[in-house]
C-alpha cells in the first residue's frame, strides 16, 4: 500500500508526498486497510487533516473507505459532514473504459495483426 498526500501551501503551490509504503500480508480485508490507514495517518499527525480519500474500485476499498469515514467523523475530523470524502481515482477509471474499448474491437486488431504477419511473411 502506498499513502500519498497531496497539498497545497500558501502559495498555491500543489506538493505530492509520499508518506508511508508498506506490504501488506493477505487478506486484504476491509477493516484491516482502515485500520493500518488510521495508524499511518495518526503516525504523522494527520488524522485530523484529511479531507478526502482516492482509491481504486476494489470492493474492499469500497468498505474501507466506509469505515475509515465513520471513523473520522466520529472524532469530528471531517469537513462538511464528509460529504466529500471519496474521490474516485480517475486514471484508474480511464484505463477500465479503455480496457473496454479494446474489448470492442479485439478482433478488428486480431486481424489486423494477422493481415501484417501475413504480408511481411509473403
Amino acid at each position: 500500500m502506498c499513502l500519498t498526500v497531496h497539498y497545497v501551501d500558501s502559495n498555491w503551490k500543489l506538493y505530492s508526498k509520499v508518506l508511508n509504503f508498506c506490504h501488506l500480508e493477505p487478506a486484504h480485508t476491509s477493516s484491516a486497510l482502515c485500520e493500518i490507514v488510521l495508524k499511518l495517518l495518526s503516525d504523522w499527525g494527520m488524522q485530523h487533516k484529511v479531507f478526502f480519500v482516492t482509491l481504486d474500485n476494489a470492493s474492499s476499498n469500497d468498505r474501507m473507505k466506509d469505515g475509515l469515514k465513520a471513523k473520522l467523523m466520529e472524532k469530528g475530523y471531517l469537513l462538511s459532514s464528509g460529504d466529500y470524502f471519496h474521490v474516485r481515482c480517475t486514471v484508474h477509471t480511464l484505463n477500465l473504459i479503455g480496457k473496454d474499448g479494446l474489448k470492442e474491437i479485439d478482433d478488428c486488431i486480431v486481424k489486423i495483426i494477422e493481415s501484417v504477419k501475413y504480408v511481411k511473411g509473403s
